[in-house]
């Protein structure tokens, strides 16, 4: 068995091959700009800012005692999750590629976000007005 023709072939091929995979020469991606770099980084901080604070307000409703203080912090609740799923839509919808499959994802939280911002406002205002009468009992 002769080897010795085979060896520069594969050779050839590797070379070919690993020439195709390596880039020659770096592209600038022009299709992200520093406006949807900016854009994208403050969803991203009120994302991350609004989902603490909606950990913070849960911690808060399950140890208060006070039915009105409750509802308060589950509504306070409420309104940073929605911000927090509104702003997880717009950098889904936003920021990448246009995919179908991302885009009915996307407005599924936007949804949602929508749905939990709107209840949680309604029933802040509800809490308010309820605290408001308790503290005219009380005096």
């Amino acid at each position: 068995m002769n080897l010795r023709g085979a060896y520069p072939i594969m050779l050839k091929s590797s070379a070919i091959w690993l020439s195709s995979i390596t880039p020659t020469a770096v592209e600038p991606d022009t299709s992200y700009t520093w406006a949807q770099f900016i854009g994208s980084s403050v969803l991203l901080i009120v994302m991350c800012l609004c989902a603490c604070l909606s950990v913070f307000y849960s911690f808060r409703y399950r140890r208060s005692t006070d039915p009105a203080v409750r509802g308060l912090n589950q509504a306070k609740t409420n309104i940073n999750m929605g911000i927090t799923l509104i702003a997880m839509s717009l950098i889904l919808i936003l920021t990448y590629e246009a995919n179908w499959l991302r885009a009915i994802i996307g407005a599924i939280f936007l949804l949602m976000g929508l749905f939990n911002l709107f209840a949680g406002i309604r029933n802040r205002r509800i809490f308010l007005n309820i605290g408001a009468k308790q503290e005219e009992r009380k005096q």
